[in-house]
């Protein structure tokens, strides 16, 4: 509401010419202050307008800044990636060229090399051995050949091993009886085996023996379905660490001289072999009553050791025969052997 510029008074109606309280004019008062408030006003907007471009132009003078600032690190970002770049390719051009070499030298390394069936074979085997050594288990319900290999292995390793201790001892003993004055004829007769071979067929066959007794005791006395093959793999893949007892018994009896300790440690792989033969005899006639299992078992381990004893007797007198021992021993002291 406007009001008199001369005593304040508040106008009801502006459009009157004078002040109804003091009798001021106030038409000429009202064109001045309406004048003023223009020009307040227009002053007013034109100071907004300034202060808005000058707002303006520091916004763009600011994000000009910016923009120029983001170049400059964009700018100093790329010329640091291409300086590391540079080193970089190369040290991958240096890296292929190597690995060119290495392609055109090497060719079998592209590809890994899968293992053939024999090696696959052979982890197998060895794992089931050292696996027997440490937990020996006698009845083994397997179709594989590892008992089988386990007692070709312990046969050909004790026969080179016996005939080289055989053979040690019996060369001692003749350069003994040379130094002593007695000239022997050491030539024995044409032989179609060598020493070690007569020995291997002796252990074959005391294996052999063993095996078909177990196979007999299982299917005769016990009436159980077995076959060789399992009673050969239930006699000897308890027995693996024979196999690396034998391995030693052979190289100690190439660096060592005969000796007691020699003689007890080729007895210990055939002491395993009896040891499983008489276990395996025992747990299989479970079912029996304790006095005839004993018994049973008892039997079957005299009579395989007198049909051992057969044929080893046989062989032994063939290799005595071979090496021509009578006759020497004729000439030594004189008489008939």
């Amino acid at each position: 509401m406007e009001t008199c510029p001369n005593c304040g008074h508040e106008l009801a109606d502006p459009s009157v010419e004078f002040c109804p309280n003091c009798g001021f004019r106030l038409t000429n008062s009202v064109q001045q202050t309406t004048a003023a408030d223009d020009q307040s006003s227009t002053d007013s907007a034109e100071a907004n307008e300034a202060t808005n471009a000058a707002s303006q132009d520091t916004t763009s003078d600011d994000s000009q800044a910016r923009s120029d600032d983001h170049d400059q690190a964009d700018d100093e970002a790329a010329s640091q990636a291409d300086q590391s770049a540079q080193p970089k390719a190369a040290d991958e051009q240096s890296a292929d060229n190597d690995d060119d070499e290495d392609d055109y030298d090497d060719d079998d390394y592209d590809e890994p090399r899968e293992p053939s069936a024999f090696e696959v074979y052979c982890k197998n085997y060895f794992k089931e051995l050292n696996q027997n050594i440490r937990h020996p288990q006698i009845r083994h319900e397997s179709s594989n050949y590892h008992g089988l290999i386990n007692l070709g292995l312990i046969a050909l390793l004790m026969s080179f091993a016996i005939a080289r201790f055989f053979g040690k001892t019996l060369g001692t003993l003749l350069s003994g009886l040379s130094s002593a004055g007695l000239n022997l004829n050491t030539e024995a007769s044409s032989s179609p085996l060598p020493l070690w071979g007569y020995v291997f067929i002796g252990i074959l066959l005391a294996f052999a023996i063993r095996v078909f007794a177990l196979f007999l005791y299982q299917r005769v006395v016990l009436h159980e379905s077995i076959s060789f093959l399992s009673a050969i793999n239930e006699l000897f893949i308890p027995t693996g660490l024979a196999v690396y007892l034998s391995v030693l018994a052979l190289i100690l009896s190439l660096i060592l001289a005969p000796s007691m300790t020699l003689i007890v440690i080729f007895c210990l792989p055939f002491l395993l072999v009896n040891i499983a033969f008489v276990g395996s005899l025992w747990i299989f006639s479970e079912n029996h009553p304790d006095q005839q299992r004993f018994y049973f078992v008892v039997v079957t381990l005299v009579l395989t050791s007198l049909v051992m004893l057969i044929f080893g007797r046989l062989l032994m007198s063939n290799v005595i025969s071979q090496l021509n021992l009578p006759s020497m021993m004729s000439r030594m002291f004189g008489g008939s052997f």
